[in-house]
């Protein structure tokens, strides 16, 4: 195991005497061992297609520094992990749901994994109005007049 170290002390007690002999020796083995790499999700937010999309997963104990990698099955299409980093970024191409899993490594060789997921968005439906046209209606004793108003202003709305 190269995160171990074993710390091996001897301890030799002689002693002679008359009429018997005596000798002793013991060994005391001190055992260490660093705590393993782990990495955080860290609530990956919602990402939407078509909208740059930064997250940064979280790395601690072992040795730094870290290596990243997804390991099964992948990451949304158009995102990446930066393997020194461990950000995952983009732009995301198709909405969906994806678990996967994400391997951290310390510089001792020692890993650990943790599945993750992502919620990828589609992009909103955007609706434009333009060129809409009031009218104003004037009612009398026997005939309806119709006359035309200013046009309103192009609206842009997502739904």
């Amino acid at each position: 195991m190269p995160n171990v170290r074993v710390c091996q002390f001897v301890f030799e007690n002689a002693t002679f005497s008359i009429p018997g002999m005596r000798a002793c020796q013991f060994v005391l083995e001190i055992g260490t061992a660093a705590i393993p790499p782990s990495v955080s999700c860290n609530n990956p937010p919602n990402g939407e297609v078509n909208v740059a999309y930064t997250h940064a997963l979280i790395g601690s104990g072992g040795l730094a520094p870290y290596t990243y990698a997804i390991i099964a099955p992948q990451l949304p299409p158009g995102l990446t992990l930066g393997a020194s980093t461990g950000i995952i970024s983009g732009i995301p191409t198709i909405a969906g749901t994806y678990t996967f899993t994400v391997q951290i490594t310390d510089s001792n060789l020692n890993s650990s994994t943790v599945t993750c997921t992502i919620v990828i968005l589609p992009q909103p439906v955007r609706i434009t109005f333009r060129g809409i046209k009031r009218v104003k209606c004037a009612e009398g004793e026997g005939d309806t007049e119709v006359s035309e108003v200013p046009e309103l202003p192009s609206v842009d709305r997502a739904v």
